[in-house]
């Protein structure tokens, strides 16, 4: 599905309505189709969504958005406590959780 997020959205939401829990493979399978598209913000939704759903993360996850980050130069992001930075540095000084950040317009 690289290069179709809308197609695995809506296969996870298919999986979801029907009872099934995402795994750690459907959203990074989602996250990579994100960024496969250059939407780089997006797949950070994905793994802020991930994480809010109780899915951890696990090496292939972040190998998908570091890589994805990579290419892009990183992405502008905002701390939920209103700071502003580029994931891309964040992630390199070892603070890659999203817990603490969200993408920024």
């Amino acid at each position: 599905m690289a290069g179709k997020p809308s197609v695995a959205a809506e296969v996870l939401r298919r999986m979801q309505a029907a009872g099934v829990a995402a795994n750690v493979i459907a959203y990074t399978s989602l996250l990579s189709s994100y960024g496969a598209t250059g939407d780089v913000e997006a797949a950070v939704g994905v793994l802020q969504q991930m994480e809010a759903a109780g899915c951890r993360p696990n090496a292939k996850t972040y190998t998908e958005l570091m890589t994805q980050l990579a290419a892009k130069g990183g992405c502008r992001v905002r701390s939920k406590a209103g700071q502003c930075g580029w994931l891309g540095a964040v992630a390199a000084g070892g603070g890659a959780s999203t817990g603490v950040w969200q993408a920024a317009p």
